[in-house]
């Protein structure tokens, strides 16, 4: 086996046993969402580059800074929102993820237990 495999199965090789677990004891459920959202993303792509179709997409998705905030935020919160909003909003959500982590994470001690276990071997 040449290096680039054994690194790829190393590498990937717990997640795509994980996946492919789950994909054997569920089902294929998530594909028939997933196809559907790839095609409507394809449309709406195919749509907005037709001379006709550019306003349509522009009415049924696109947030314009002439938009009332609650209503744009609920479209899509990216492109046309203000610089501001947009750092607001990123901030907003780093912080709920900081403290969900803070929340969730190992007790000291388990942590320590954890470490206490690995060797490392010096020169590498």
């Amino acid at each position: 086996m040449n290096t680039a495999a054994s690194f790829a199965r190393r590498e990937w090789g717990p997640l795509y046993t994980t996946v492919r677990a789950a994909a054997a004891a569920r089902g294929w459920r998530a594909v028939p969402l997933t196809l559907a959202s790839v095609s409507l993303i394809a449309l709406f792509q195919i749509v907005q580059n037709q001379s006709w179709g550019h306003g349509f997409v522009q009415d049924a998705g696109f947030v314009r800074a002439r938009d009332p905030l609650w209503p744009a935020l609920l479209r899509t919160p990216t492109g046309a929102l203000p610089l501001w909003w947009d750092m607001a909003i990123i901030a907003v959500f780093s912080l709920l993820i900081y403290f969900w982590a803070q929340s969730v994470r190992l007790p000291d001690e388990e942590t320590q237990e954890y470490i206490g276990s690995v060797d490392v071997s010096p020169g590498r």
